[in-house]
């Protein structure tokens, strides 16, 4: 460590005095500067008066009179030494390197969430500068074009980037893939997943690295390296658009993760029903069954052949067919669910709710040893006695606990939204579960929402489902906030990084308005996600000039 710290020379330091100086520097193998004042040093030595600063994790010795040394305190980033005291100097090299060198680490570290917003901002800048450009009469239209050819050879980049990320699974494959497919741009040589242990490493080339969080994994970060050549603003921008396809790529990997779980949960929930019950897609290819239903023995093609309500001979009984139509992602499936005739049975069954129900309490089953576990591990903390090893242990056990719970979170919220509607609640807390959702797209746009609830001690009347609730408000507002981040690119304002608007909420709609004019939302419009949600909960959305405003149906009100 010792060999990394650079040591600067103050003008003050003079004569002999400079020269010992310099002479057992050199000799414990410290990098010596002789004009601190032209480059950031991490080790100030100078005489009485200072005329340079070391770097702000960085340290000062004083070479002071007997009077001055009598008449002064050290101060925590300062020692004061006698001229003549050299052994004391030789004394405190090793421990002041060892305190500058975690105060490098420190400054990676804390500086990495800043380092993420000032990645973003930079992209921004660039696309900003662009679009100003071309507004521009004066400007010269070789330079320009050059500019955007290199825009949009940067643009194709990400987007076969994300085109090609869609059939990989595996992390390490993942920047295998970035890194493949930007090198023939020199921007960014290195890019790569490092743990918090291994940032120690890194404090020799402090400034020639730059250190983020990583976005799904608290205790592990991102390692960037730019070329030394490379254009910064074109590197931060193919930055920023690699962060956004590590994003997705995250957020993909644990929902084929949950989908595997729930797969297996919808496979044991179909096992549990006492009635025979499958599930087919359009061409006849069965998804899920049972086994009462696998002792039916009945065909695929001919099971489809059943209609609603239809009294079918099965495997020696009498059974009365419930067929519903399923429609997911644009396609058509169908569940049958036969219940038999016979009273006895007849009295156990009623398969769509039982369905729920079942799904419903798997979820309530495995939350509770979850949240025992979580507990336990808090205890656990409290200890003092722990060596690393084991607080980092504890760290991932509770991490990934925390990841099982939130995916049974969203299982036990959609299993719910299968059944009626029977949940009450205010719709001010889906939208604040909303907005915390955005919290990344906020940084990645460079504009930040704050919106205020404006209370009047009224909640919407409607029963509706919370999870979807919140998948609703999070779907508009992540379009309100694309809109906003397009003008913010041709906007001059100082201000345009916040924007300010206003919730509320009565017995019979809900009302998000803004100060300003919301932008294009067609693509709002012409969602078909939104859409079905809207159906499901009996809502209808009204865009106005400011906002967007959120009612009852009328199919709803009827009834």
């Amino acid at each position: 460590m010792i060999s990394e710290m650079v040591v600067g020379l103050d003008k003050s330091l003079k004569g002999n005095l400079r020269d010992k100086t310099q002479s057992i520097c050199e000799r414990f193998g410290c990098v010596v500067e002789q004009s601190p004042s032209k480059r950031k040093v991490d080790l100030l030595i100078s005489g009485e008066k200072p005329k340079s600063t070391p770097l702000e994790w960085g340290m000062t010795i004083r070479f002071s009179s007997n009077e001055m040394l009598e008449s002064e305190n050290s101060f925590d980033s300062t020692f004061l030494l006698d001229a003549e005291d050299m052994f004391s100097l030789e004394d405190l090299l090793t421990p002041i390197s060892e305190k500058i060198h975690k105060g490098k680490v420190e400054f990676l570290v804390e500086g990495s969430s800043q380092k993420l917003e000032e990645v973003f901002k930079r992209a921004n800048s660039y696309v900003g500068r662009l679009y100003r450009r071309m507004l521009l009469l004066d400007v010269n239209r070789a330079e320009l074009e050059s500019e955007l050819t290199e825009y949009l050879t940067l643009q194709h980049t990400t987007l076969q980037l994300s085109l090609n990320a869609q059939t990989i699974d595996d992390e390490d494959d993942f920047f295998t893939l970035i890194m493949n497919s930007i090198k023939g741009h020199k921007l960014i040589k290195e890019m790569a997943v490092i743990k918090a242990e291994d940032i120690s490493g890194l404090t020799k080339d402090w400034d020639k690295v730059i250190v983020l969080p990583h976005l799904d994994i608290e205790d592990e970060f991102l390692l960037v390296k730019f070329y030394p050549k490379a254009d910064s603003d074109q590197a931060n921008f193919i930055l920023g658009k690699i962060l956004q396809e590590l994003d997705n790529f995250t957020f993909s990997k644990e929902r084929f993760k949950g989908l595997k779980t729930m797969g297996e949960l919808w496979g044991q929930a179909f096992n549990s029903l006492p009635v025979p019950a499958a599930l087919f897609k359009k061409n006849g290819e069965l998804l899920l069954h049972n086994s009462p239903f696998s002792k039916t023995r009945v065909l695929p093609k001919d099971c489809l052949q059943f209609k609603d309500n239809e009294k079918v001979d099965l495997g020696g009984g009498v059974f009365k067919v419930t067929r519903k139509d399923v429609y997911f992602n644009e396609d058509v499936y169908y569940l049958f669910v036969f219940d038999s005739t016979d009273e006895s049975v007849n009295k156990q069954n009623n398969s769509s709710e039982e369905l729920g129900i079942i799904s419903s309490s798997i979820a309530h089953e495995l939350n509770n040893p979850i949240a025992g576990i979580l507990t336990a591990i808090s205890l656990l903390e409290l200890e003092d006695d722990w060596d690393d090893d084991s607080v980092d242990s504890l760290s991932e056990m509770k991490n990934g606990a925390r990841r099982c719970q939130e995916l049974i979170k969203v299982f036990l919220g959609f299993s719910r939204a299968s059944l009626h509607q029977t949940e009450s609640g205010s719709m001010a807390e889906s939208f604040q579960h909303s907005i915390n959702l955005l919290r990344f797209r906020m940084v990645e746009a460079n504009t930040r929402l704050e919106v205020v609830e404006k209370s009047n001690n009224t909640v919407f009347r409607n029963l509706g489902n919370e999870s979807i609730r919140s998948m609703i408000f999070y779907l508009i507002m992540n379009e309100v906030l694309t809109s906003f981040s397009h003008l913010n690119l041709i906007s001059s304002e100082d201000s345009k990084g916040t924007k300010q608007g206003e919730f509320q909420e009565s017995s019979d709609e809900v009302l998000i308005t803004f100060k300003q004019d919301l932008q294009d939302l067609s693509n709002l419009k012409q969602s078909k996600l939104i859409k079905h949600l809207l159906e499901n909960q009996s809502l209808e959305m009204t865009i106005l000039p400011k906002g967007i405003k959120l009612q009852s149906s009328a199919e709803k009100l009827l009834l």
